[in-house]
C-alpha cells in the first residue's frame, strides 16, 4: 500500500469517526460538576462530611484541585464512568455527605459540592451537526481523492483538523475551549471545509457541452 493509499484510508477512518459523533461523544450528556469555595467556619461544626485530599483518589484530587484552581472555582467531567466515586453526585438539591462536602486542601477548608447532570440527547446531537457535517464532507473529498480527483496530500491537514475535533471534545473533559466556544470553532472549520468542497467541484467538474 502507497502512502496516498495510505492517508486516504486514515481521512476515511476520521471521516467515519466524526459522522458517527453522536455515539463517540455520548460522554457529553453526563457531566459531573465540583464547585468550590472557601469554607465558612460555621461550616465545619461536623454536620457535612469533611474529606482530606491526600484520602481521596487521584481522580477525585484531581477534579476538587482542579475546581479549587480554577477561576470560577468549577470543573467539570464528562462521562459517568470518568466520575470519582468518592463523592455522590445531586441532580436537584445537596445534602451534607450527598453531593455537599468539607475538603481539607493544603490546610484550608472549602466548601464542594458535586452535581451529576445531562440533558436531551436530541441537544447535544444539534451541537454535534457541525463535527457531522464535517465528517460528510470529508468522507466526499476522500473518495474523491481515492479516484484521483483530489490531491491525496491535502487530505493531510483536513483530517488532522478532523482529529483536533475528539481531542479538544467531550471525550477529553473539553480540555481548552468550553463548549460552547468548541462550537464555534465546529462551525467555521465545518464551513471552512464545505467552501473547499465547493471549490474542489467547481473547478474539477467537466465541461458542459454545449
Amino acid at each position: 500500500m502507497n502512502r496516498e493509499a495510505v492517508v486516504v484510508l486514515l481521512a476515511a477512518v476520521v471521516g467515519l469517526s466524526l459522522v458517527a459523533s453522536p455515539v463517540l461523544m455520548h460522554d457529553w450528556t453526563e457531566r459531573a460538576t465540583f464547585s468550590t469555595e472557601p469554607a465558612a467556619q460555621s461550616l465545619l461544626d461536623g454536620e457535612i462530611p469533611i474529606h482530606q485530599y491526600d484520602d481521596l483518589s487521584q481522580d477525585a484530587q484531581r477534579a476538587v484541585r482542579k475546581s479549587i484552581e480554577s477561576p470560577d472555582g468549577s470543573h467539570s467531567i464528562y462521562g459517568r464512568e470518568d466520575w470519582p466515586d468518592d463523592f455522590e453526585y445531586a441532580t436537584d438539591t445537596v445534602d451534607p455527605g450527598s453531593g455537599w462536602y468539607i475538603a481539607d486542601y493544603q490546610g484550608a477548608y472549602y466548601e464542594l459540592k458535586t452535581w451529576g447532570d445531562g440533558g436531551f440527547w436530541f441537544v447535544y446531537w444539534a451541537y454535534e451537526l457541525p463535527v457531522m457535517g464535517y465528517g460528510f464532507v470529508l468522507l466526499w473529498l476522500t473518495r474523491r481523492a481515492y479516484i484521483g480527483r483530489y490531491p491525496a496530500r491535502n487530505m493531510v491537514a483536513l483530517a488532522a483538523l478532523g482529529v483536533t475535533f475528539h481531542l479538544l471534545g467531550p471525550e477529553f473533559d473539553f480540555p481548552i475551549l468550553a463548549p460552547m466556544q468548541l462550537v464555534g470553532a465546529w462551525t467555521v472549520a465545518s464551513v471552512a471545509i464545505v467552501l473547499v468542497a465547493v471549490r474542489e467541484y467547481t473547478y474539477t467538474r467537466p465541461p458542459v457541452e454545449a
